[in-house]
């Protein structure tokens, strides 16, 4: 969760501990409260590191209440098997 004064973004899906396929098509769902910006970066972590971009400054919402939602395809180049991953909206 990602949090800036009483504003945050609370990730849905996928929930912690998911196993994802490699060529899978995964949704990654989100709810964030009225103050977070309407478009948001999205990234898939390693060890707290930044290894791939997923979306860059996605408009999610055109009002307050929308929750987010983004399909992102999983491809082999991507997820070396066995590593821990974290997405970060």
């Amino acid at each position: 969760m990602a949090e800036r004064g009483e504003d945050a973004i609370t990730i849905n899906n996928p929930s912690a501990n998911t196993s994802l396929e490699i060529g899978s098509e995964v949704t990654i769902s989100w709810n964030a409260s009225m103050g977070i910006f309407d478009f948001v970066n999205i990234y898939l972590l390693s060890n707290g590191c930044v290894v791939e971009n997923i979306a860059d400054y996605y408009q999610f919402r055109n009002d307050d209440v929308s929750p987010g939602e983004f399909k992102w395809k999983l491809t082999k180049d991507l997820l070396p098997g066995g590593q821990e991953y974290t997405i970060k909206v």
